[in-house]
């Protein structure tokens, strides 16, 4: 155990001194990709690896492989940015030097993160079994702090929710504003858009009531549907067009649709995330479309060629 606390306190570090170290914040290409983004996404795997090593030494079989692909698949969807809502930072970003300016500070960031896991693992280790898992923080404060410094908790705590959920809500009112509704005039995708906040908060706070074990479930399967853009967000990093749009297009739902089918039915009961497993027909479907398109000849079709 000892070994495995060592290397994860190096993944800690490494990623810790990100922001100092001169050769990673530069203007370099590593692999054809900014040398931060190589280097944050390297030691994020890493830290994968370490806690998966841990997570099997501790834990049976079937919890362990369903921990493990599930932390891999909410893992690559984050280093692929999959997420909508982490694209508005980057397409409405000023210059290359600020996005790269993010990047500097997000894995000081992302330490942040580890926060809430430890108040988790302590509420498992000092509260009883049935105690609700959505009042472990208020629970632990009242029993440490006095009545004044829990209601700067409380404050605190529902700050901190609402700059994340303002994030995410902004992103979807703001896809479904220019994306998905038609509108013909700015006023009226203002409109759209303050009608979509409205909404999604409003489902948000109702599931969150009704049924408050069904968000994690809804996340883990949001990565597992949005893992499926990976090979169109990998092929677009290319410099040369290597594959057309419909060979895309068609992994793309081919991925979704294995999703929705083993998420779905009954037929799938194993203990790796769906996500990966629908990654494998998205990848060959790719391929299969990639060959027949080079056998047919002519270039990618539906893509231009880059300049």
């Amino acid at each position: 155990m000892r070994i495995k606390l060592i290397l994860l306190g190096v993944v800690v570090v490494a990623l810790v001194a990100t922001v100092w170290l001169p050769f990673v914040n530069s203007s370099s290409l590593w692999l054809g990709l900014p040398s931060i983004m190589v280097w944050t996404a390297a030691w994020v795997l890493g830290l994968t690896l370490v806690l998966a090593l841990i997570e099997f030494s501790r834990a049976d079989e079937n919890e362990t492989a369903w921990f493990f692909s599930s932390m891999v698949s909410s893992t690559i969807g984050v280093l692929f940015m999959t997420l909508p809502h982490q694209w508005p930072a980057l397409l409405s970003a000023r210059s290359p030097k600020a996005v790269r300016r993010n990047y500097v500070f997000l894995p000081v960031y992302s330490i942040a993160l580890a926060l809430p896991m430890i108040i988790g693992f302590t509420g498992i280790l000092a509260l009883p079994k049935n105690s609700g898992s959505n009042g472990v923080l208020l629970t632990l404060a009242g029993q440490a702090f006095p009545g004044w410094f829990v209601g700067i908790v409380v404050v605190a705590t529902a700050a901190t929710a609402m700059v994340p959920a303002a994030g995410l809500i902004v992103g979807m009112s703001t896809l479904i504003a220019r994306n998905l509704v038609g509108t013909r005039s700015e006023r009226s995708q203002i409109a759209v858009n303050h009608v979509s906040v409205v909404v999604v908060t409003g489902f948000a706070l109702i599931t969150a009531l009704v049924r408050p074990d069904l968000l994690a479930n809804l996340l883990l399967l949001t990565y597992s549907g949005l893992d499926q853009l990976i090979p169109a967000i990998v092929l677009a990093l290319f410099a040369r067009r290597i594959v057309g749009l419909w060979p895309v297009l068609s992994g793309l739902v081919v991925g979704e649709a294995v999703v929705i089918w083993l998420t779905f039915s009954d037929v799938y009961q194993g203990h790796v995330n769906v996500g990966l497993i629908g990654l494998v027909p998205n990848v060959v479907v790719v391929a299969i479309g990639a060959a027949l398109e080079r056998t047919l000849g002519g270039r990618p079709a539906g893509l231009a060629t880059r300049a």
